[in-house]
Parts: C-alpha cells; sequence; structure tokens
C-alpha cells in the first residue's frame, strides 16, 4: 500500500511479499510456523534473502530466524510480535538485523525494541519520529530511505568465505 516493493525494485532490489496463512488474502492452513517459511522460500528460488517481518508476521518470523539463521542474509525487524518468545532462545543471535519501531508505537512498548538490540549484537535500531506502530505506513519516506540505507550496508559487504 505504501509502495514499498516498487521502491525496492526502482533501487535494484528483488523483492516480494506474501501473505502469511490466514492473513491477506490466503486460507489458513495447518503449518508449523517455526517450518511454514523454510518449506516456502524454495518454492520463491530466494537464496539467503533478507526476512522483513513487521507485526504480526513475527509470528511467523521469530521461529523461522531462530531454527534457521543460516538460510537468512539478514533480518528486518518493524515491532514483531513474539519479542518475549524470542528472547528465550539463543540461536540466531549473529544475525545481522535492522530493528525499526515507531516513535508512538502504542501496541508494542518501545523497551521491547532495546531487548532485542541487546539480543542481537549484529543490530542496529531507529526509531521513525511521529510514527506508530505500523511505522512503513506512517512514515513510508523515513521506512524506505532507513530500509534501503541498510540493505546497502549487506551489499557492501565481503560474503564470508566458505
Amino acid at each position: 500500500e505504501v509502495g514499498t516493493l516498487d521502491f525496492l525494485a526502482k533501487n535494484g532490489c528483488r523483492a516480494m511479499a506474501i501473505d502469511l496463512p490466514g492473513y491477506g488474502g490466503s486460507k489458513d492452513v495447518k503449518a508449523k510456523p517455526e517450518e511454514f517459511l523454510h518449506v516456502l522460500l524454495p518454492y520463491l528460488d530466494l537464496k539467503k534473502p533478507v526476512l522483513v517481518f513487521p507485526s504480526m508476521s513475527g509470528g511467523f518470523a521469530f521461529p523461522f530466524a531462530t531454527a534457521h539463521p543460516e538460510l537468512l542474509r539478514a533480518s528486518v525487524r518493524l515491532a514483531p510480535v513474539g519479542n518475549d518468545d524470542y528472547a528465550k532462545h539463543p540461536k540466531g543471535l549473529d544475525l545481522r538485523s535492522l530493528i525499526l519501531w515507531g516513535e508512538l508505537d502504542q501496541q508494542i512498548p518501545i523497551a521491547k525494541a532495546d531487548t532485542l538490540k541487546d539480543l542481537l549484537p549484529k543490530s542496529s535500531k531507529l526509531v521513525i519520529a511521529g510514527a506508530g506502530h505500523a511505522c512503513y505506513q506512517d512514515q513510508p519516506q523515513q521506512f524506505h530511505a532507513a530500509l534501503l540505507k541498510f540493505l546497502k550496508t549487506l551489499d557492501a559487504e565481503k560474503p564470508a568465505a566458505k
């Protein structure tokens, strides 16, 4: 709705959005949250994607990122649900992450962003001024600029030697 996919495409990124089971236009399916994305990614031909997960998608993304951090390049966390559960699982802490929160978020306290920042040593946190819980909708230009800047830092990194 705010043009994120078009913005990313115009800036040289391959981007796609999916409706999670039971959300958007998707039917509910019986899928374990930690395995849904694990099964889906090969069908989408996504190898080491950057997983962007706002709000309710945290219920699927946190378990996946915790169970399979080696399959991700990085993550962008936008006030996702599941912060408290994730804090109990130390696996996946080396994943590069951008933590974005709306300054005026009334649904998930900004203290949860600090908790995530403490858990993820390779993370950076940005609070978007004047934005509520859906910071990407409230301040799309600031969100897009922060997202692109983060993605460019990943491009600038040298791939790890195998």
